[in-house]
């Protein structure tokens, strides 16, 4: 597998050398936390809203940057927790008495056994632990808390196994697409593309960048129920569009041999 992601590093390389003048650079960064803070989070927005302001985007980008800023918006004010999520959690020496994945329920809260309902309305995946320390601090006595997010996503396209993957928020988009498989021999790497509901939320040189630079999945406000689809090269398709009429063109001379 490591050779497979190297390949997928070499592949966009060559693809963005290849590409002509190099892309700007998005607003967010890799830099930093593995999933964003509130004070970062902010400063993105912030960094939308000044872009937005200005006459300098064209329409598509204009429009990628206002669908961007309205996830940061909400991922502030409602946090990052919908029901059907799940998260990962451990207490010292509680191993036996709480379950070490926890599902959010409608309400966006948890339950917990022995302890009930913990809400997690507007918590960020990078607040999760500390909320939950201060939580469990009325049960138990300075508990040591570590909690992380799961997202649940589907990886489609041109992978070795396409389907959907719960997966820790910090992976990178790359080992994401990495634990679906792979992608396959016939897969355009250079133009993933990340969808929500009937959106289209990034793609293209984004997607390229983030692969290459190493966004994780929250860095790229990734949320449970989008898609990741790795489409398959245009020669492929070329290639399959000339077999198949040369295949056709066989069956058409036999028949009329026969």
């Amino acid at each position: 597998m490591r050779f497979r992601h190297l390949f997928l590093l070499l592949v966009l390389a060559v693809g963005g050398a290849c590409s002509g003048t190099p892309p700007a650079l998005p607003v967010t960064s890799p830099t930093g936390d593995l999933v964003r803070t509130r004070t970062e989070l902010q400063q993105r927005l912030d960094d939308y809203e000044r872009l937005l302001a200005s006459s300098e985007l064209d329409e598509e980008e204009r429009g990628r940057m206002t669908l961007e800023a309205s996830t940061i918006r909400q991922r502030l004010q409602y946090g990052d927790f919908r029901v059907g999520d799940r998260i990962l959690l451990s207490v010292e020496g509680e191993e036996e008495t709480l379950p070490d994945t926890v599902l959010v329920e409608p309400g966006q809260v948890v339950d917990l056994p022995l302890i009930g309902v913990v809400p997690v309305g507007g918590v960020l995946r990078s607040e999760i632990s500390e909320h939950f320390t201060e939580e469990l601090s009325a049960f138990f006595v300075e508990p040591e808390v570590r909690a992380s997010g799961l997202v649940r996503v589907a990886i489609l396209g041109s992978v070795g196994q396409p389907g959907f993957y719960t997966m820790p928020a910090e992976m990178v988009l790359g080992d994401a697409i990495m634990a679906a498989g792979g992608p396959s021999q016939n897969a355009n790497v250079d133009q993933v593309r990340i969808r929500r509901g009937g959106d289209q939320i990034m793609g293209g040189e984004q997607t390229r960048i983030a692969l290459q630079q190493g966004f994780t999945l929250d860095q790229l406000n990734i949320q449970g129920g989008d898609q990741i689809n790795v489409p398959q090269t245009r020669g492929a398709l070329r290639l399959l569009s000339i077999i198949t009429g040369v295949l056709g063109s066989v069956t058409f001379i036999l028949w009329r041999i026969t």
